[in-house]
């Protein structure tokens, strides 16, 4: 599950696609469900997505169809830099889950150290419903915490396909003093990390 890459090459992904090119000219996105299959803009490589579903069609809700008004959604690509060069990309899919998770990963890449692919592999947290699920391999003295706090916790295991308990993230990070690239990416979905 892991690559690492000269930056002379590129590094991507299929399905969640981060791309890192031999320039470190980065991409990040979010690979969403709502694609409607006819929709690409011909000639420009990109296909546009149904957006317009996640407006409520009644009017008088904060997310009801109007001028000037963008529909709430949850995708989060994200992308880290330092001195302005870009040092890590990561994406997932995942509704809801996305933003929990998108935030775990990077705190585990930036602040703990931790691999792209370790900071993928370790357990997570979701809290974007009612119950907080937490990874069933997640320590016992941090789920004690939580429920200290005030979570209600729901122990659940992470398991293959779509829908899931928790966002499927990748993610790739540059590293400019070796001149690698690192990638990782979920284990439960059909997908790889691709360099050259």
């Amino acid at each position: 599950y892991h690559l690492s890459t000269r930056s002379a090459g590129i590094c991507y992904f299929l399905k969640v696609p981060n791309v890192v090119d031999k320039d470190h000219n980065a991409v990040s996105c979010t690979h969403t469900g709502v694609f409607t299959a006819g929709t690409n803009s011909h000639g420009t490589g990109a296909y546009l997505v149904g957006g317009m579903g996640w407006f409520i069609p009644k009017s008088g809700y904060p997310n009801s169809l109007g001028s000037w008004k963008r529909p709430m959604n949850n995708m989060a690509p994200s992308m880290v830099f330092r001195d302005g060069k870009p040092v890590l990309c990561q994406g997932a899919p995942g509704a809801r889950r996305i933003m929990n998770r998108n935030v775990q990963v990077i705190t585990n890449i930036v602040v703990f150290g931790m691999s792209p692919q370790e900071a993928i592999l370790a357990p997570a947290i979701d809290t974007s419903g009612k119950d907080t699920l937490v990874d069933c391999r997640m320590s016992d003295e941090v789920v004690a915490e939580l429920e200290r706090r005030g979570h209600r916790i729901k122990l659940v295991e992470d398991q293959p396909g779509m829908p899931s308990n928790f966002a499927r993230p990748s993610a790739i990070q540059i590293d400019y003093e070796t001149g690698l690239l690192h990638a990782g990416i979920d284990p439960f979905r059909p997908t790889m990390a691709l360099g050259y």
